[in-house]
């Protein structure tokens, strides 16, 4: 059996080359076809922290590939190095990589992010809906540039789940300024969504003490918010099993 974890050099189109950690499932099978999950850390945090503190890999049966961001930042951000194209050519490129090694679902590529890589998890929605089959955002910091509020992209339905805490004090629920530039709330990047996907009202369910779920129903494309009341700008101890549940059942 191969690493479980390797570093692999990415080439991309009009680009510098760039790396993406990879890490396989725990059984993992040659002759099995994999869905890829795309992972992007937030600001300054190495794909190697994220690919030992959030779990990922041990919640989901996929080919994780945990992006490294051009100064440690993804695009949208008003402190990135890169712009969109950029970093959508360079996770395209990752996926085309693994392609190379392995045998993977290009109708199963999913992408989840924290923070500033939660916004740009988000923006691939916007800007890439083509690419990714579900998004996840969590503790998400929704910039302009990435949000179908910017005008700036379609809106195509694509699955979307936000978890967020109504004391995340670095990403206001309600939205806010940082670093001088204004971000959509993770409140309203919900209904921007469900907007988009065609959704109706919303059930709840528990997910953890203190955590609720809201599933909005009726939508072409499944839209989700998991609220914490206290777990801050975290990674949340149940982000990835409820990710991988949610993204798992899309395109199946």
């Amino acid at each position: 059996m191969p690493d479980t974890t390797v570093r692999l050099e990415v080439p991309v189109p009009g680009g510098p080359t760039r790396d993406v950690l990879i890490s396989l499932p725990e059984n993992y099978d040659p002759t099995r076809t994999y869905p890829v999950w795309l992972a992007y850390p937030g600001r300054s945090i190495s794909p190697e922290h994220m690919s030992t503190d959030t779990g990922l890999q041990v919640a989901s049966d996929a080919i994780v590939a945990y992006g490294r961001g051009e100064g440690g930042a993804w695009a949208g951000a008003p402190y990135a190095v890169t712009d969109m194209a950029e970093d959508i050519a360079y996770s395209r490129a990752v996926v085309d990589r693994i392609a190379q090694d392995h045998l993977i679902d290009r109708d199963r590529v999913y992408a989840i992010g924290h923070s500033n890589g939660g916004g740009f998890a988000l923006a691939l929605a916007c800007h890439a809906p083509d690419l990714v089959a579900g998004v996840v955002g969590v503790s998400g910091i929704y910039y302009n540039p990435g949000t179908p509020a910017s005008g700036r992209c379609a809106g195509q339905p694509v699955p979307v789940m936000i978890i967020h805490s109504r004391n995340d004090g670095l990403s206001l629920i309600e939205g806010a300024t940082a670093h001088g530039v204004p971000y959509v709330g993770a409140a309203a990047m919900v209904g921007i969504h469900a907007a988009i996907n065609g959704c109706g009202g919303a059930t709840t369910r528990p997910v953890a003490p203190g955590v609720t779920a809201h599933v909005r129903q009726g939508c072409e494309a499944a839209t989700e918010l998991i609220l914490s009341e206290s777990d801050g700008h975290g990674w949340p101890h149940y982000s990835a099993f409820e990710a991988w549940d949610f993204l798992s059942a899309q395109n199946l």
